[in-house]
């Protein structure tokens, strides 16, 4: 089934499909008035809908039934350093989501490579990823400056926290998830995490974690821990 995705609703009676998603509808799948199409919201429902109008900048929806289909179970989250390769980070987030992470956290450590984040290109990459994999819920992204940052997050203290590093061998991720509880894994530059990053770490509750006898490329770090955290 196809999906297409918008949050301009309005009373749970018309839906607008503005921008990509009006374009992608009206030019490239030529949908007229009267044809059904299916949009998720990201916020745990799926729409039936009717084309009722077709305007130049948007398409007007009249909503036939609501569905709600929540993704329910404890949190996944995964925080990785930018790549110096752009189109390798915007792989792995697209993977991420397929998989079903919950939420993103794109953080500049100490060595990340320093160039500017394209975090409306990164949000579209979720949304189309959304779409493909039927998920209904859409995941956060949040783009830390500064590795500490990430004790600053809603909740930090209620995950159960791993971080990956170089340093010494430690036990594999995938022994040490816990599928029960809320989860994060954070993945360091190519250059890994500094000592003192490595030293807040562990300070404030993390665990050090190997992913494997391999020295793994960042975003094949990340796909790696995404897999063990959502494995069943």
């Amino acid at each position: 089934m196809q999906y297409y995705f918008s949050q301009e609703i309005n009373d749970d009676k018309t839906i607008l499909l503005t921008g990509e998603e009006h374009q992608h509808c009206t030019k490239v799948m030529r949908h007229k008035r009267g044809d059904i199409l299916h949009v998720l919201d990201g916020k745990g429902n799926i729409y039936e809908t009717v084309i009722r109008e077709i305007n130049r900048n948007d398409t007007q929806l009249t909503i036939q039934q609501k569905t709600e289909k929540p993704e329910t179970g404890p949190q996944k989250y995964i925080a990785v350093s930018p790549t110096k390769n752009p189109s390798r980070l915007e792989w792995f987030i697209e993977k991420a989501t397929e998989l079903g992470i919950t939420g993103i956290f794109v953080v500049f450590c100490h060595r990340t490579d320093k160039k500017p984040t394209k975090t409306e290109r990164l949000q579209k990459i979720i949304i189309s990823a959304l779409k493909q994999s039927g998920r209904t819920v859409l995941p956060e992204l949040t783009v830390l400056d500064k590795f500490e940052k990430i004790g600053g997050i809603p909740d930090f203290v209620k995950y159960k926290k791993f971080i990956a590093h170089c340093e010494k061998k430690e036990e594999n991720l995938l022994s040490m998830t816990d599928k029960t509880v809320d989860q994060l894994v954070c993945i360091g530059p190519e250059g890994d995490f500094t000592p003192d990053e490595i030293k807040w770490a562990l300070e404030n509750g993390f665990i050090p974690v190997s992913l494997g006898n391999t020295r793994l490329r960042t975003e094949t770090a990340g796909l790696y821990a995404a897999t063990c955290l959502v494995l069943p």
